[in-house]
């Protein structure tokens, strides 16, 4: 009798536990609203954040075996890691957000002290070039133009195509919150443990820069680019990243104003801090 009642309780606990699973991966370019994401998450889930919900750099670094986590990371599309996620069963979040702005959110990053040398192992190179640029800077718009650029807005790209990865753009997640989280939730089949809008109240930036540090998070607003790019340069940015663009389809430079001057950009850029 007690081996019957043991094998009963053992197959309510296992599941339970299936029920309950929530093996997750944020997988995407670094300054896409990563960590914003992952922390609001945790929160809407219940996750600890000193064990249940990190960041790394090397995936090798978090434990794998658990049943509910989620692990942020930034790691190039590559045939072992989609094999170590399907292995693990972990579903895929994908964050989208536009070049542009993402390339500018990593200079003002650098130019904070902040450390990036083990993005992508440095491939491609490092932002050691860009340190205390400003976005309208011609040593800048070679960073944009480099393998090095191209291998960090890719980590978003390319995994966003993997089956069964679930993107999202970072624009989406900033204008409706609680509708993006929603369709997430749907996909994931799994529902948040507190309302959304309690957990997107508890991981606003302003207490996000206390959590992190005040460098982690800028000013995280979509199209930043406009006031901060001349037309000219915006076009130069575009060339290099058409196809790009096209694929996430976001607009590019022709969406840059004609009246903004390089000197009206560079005070734009100073005034953000």
């Amino acid at each position: 009798m007690l081996q019957i009642v043991k094998h009963l309780l053992d197959r309510r606990n296992s599941r339970s536990q299936a029920n309950d699973e929530l093996r997750l991966a944020v997988v995407g370019t670094p300054r896409s609203g990563n960590t914003w994401f992952r922390h609001v998450l945790a929160a809407a889930y219940g996750l600890n954040e000193n064990g249940q919900a990190i960041a790394v750099h090397n995936p090798l670094d978090a434990n794998w075996e658990g049943h509910r986590y989620i692990v942020q990371v930034h790691i190039p599309c590559e045939p072992k890691w989609i094999e170590h996620f399907e292995k693990h069963r972990v579903k895929i979040l994908v964050p989208i957000r536009h070049p542009f702005d993402v390339l500018i959110s990593i200079l003002h990053y650098v130019s904070q002290g902040n450390e990036t040398h083990r993005w992508l192992d440095t491939y491609g190179g490092d932002e050691g070039t860009i340190l205390g640029l400003h976005p309208g800077h011609p040593q800048f718009l070679n960073y944009v133009r480099s393998l090095r650029a191209k291998a960090l807005l890719d980590v978003s790209s390319n995994w966003s195509q993997v089956p069964g990865a679930i993107p999202f753009h970072y624009e989406d997640l900033v204008a409706q919150p609680v509708k993006t989280l929603k369709r997430v939730a749907k996909v994931l089949a799994v529902s948040p443990k507190i309302p959304w809008k309690e957990a997107l109240s508890a991981n606003t930036i302003e207490r996000l820069r206390v959590k992190d540090g005040a460098t982690h998070h800028w000013q995280g607003k979509p199209g930043l680019w406009k006031i901060l790019l001349t037309q000219k340069i915006a076009e130069a940015f575009a060339e290099t990243h058409r196809s790009l663009l096209e694929k996430q389809n976001y607009e590019g430079g022709e969406s840059a104003s004609s009246l903004l001057t390089e000197e009206e950009a560079y005070k734009n850029y100073q005034s953000l801090g």
